[in-house]
C-alpha cells in the first residue's frame, strides 16, 4: 500500500517505522522536509519524507498529529 502519514513526531514515526517494516511504502508528511531531522527520521523510519500536500496524496493518509491548528 502507499500511505502517507502526516507528522513525523512520536506517533507518526513510530507508525511508519511499523509499516514499513511490513512492506508498504510509507511517506511522512513533515513542514519541513528538507531539514537535518526529516533526513535522520527517514533512515530510522524506513519512511521517505515530502511536503505534508504530497504526503496527502497518498492512498492512504493517516494523522500522527494529535492537536491541529487551523489558521
Amino acid at each position: 500500500m502507499n500511505i502517507g502519514i502526516i507528522g513525523g513526531g512520536n506517533v507518526g514515526s513510530a507508525l511508519a517505522q511499523r509499516l514499513a517494516s511490513s512492506g508498504h511504502r510509507v511517506t511522512l508528511g513533515l513542514r519541513s522536509p528538507d531539514s537535518s531531522k526529516a533526513v535522520e527520521l527517514s533512515h530510522s523510519s524506513g519512511a521517505g519524507v515530502a511536503s505534508v500536500a504530497e504526503a496527502a496524496a497518498r492512498s492512504i493518509l493517516v494523522t500522527g498529529v494529535w492537536r491541529v491548528c487551523l489558521v
